[in-house]
């Protein structure tokens, strides 16, 4: 999909799952098994997409942490719809 006014073609998800905040996993420690935001940044990279976009703060801290625990801090993108729009605008 491509969206010239913010000058990026972006791969559209219908459907997504929660980054695991809205279950309240960012104030408790998982202990079992894999974090949510983890499968979720996995999912993503998987895709072979660039990064991602957020419209939750939730997301923005979740995946964050994954990114960085998973070593893909200069390899995948995170950034807010809000912060998109701003960079287009300006």
């Amino acid at each position: 999909m491509k969206y010239p006014a913010l000058g990026a073609d972006f791969e559209v998800k219908e459907t997504s799952f929660c980054c695991g905040a809205g279950g309240g996993n960012m104030w408790r420690g998982v202990s079992t098994g894999k974090r949510m935001e983890g499968l979720r940044i996995r999912e993503a990279v998987n895709t072979k997409v660039q990064g991602i976009v957020t419209a939750c703060p939730h997301c923005d801290i979740m995946f964050d942490s994954a990114i960085k625990q998973e070593g893909l801090g200069y390899t995948f993108k995170l950034i807010n719809l809000i912060e998109l729009v701003k960079q287009a605008v300006l």
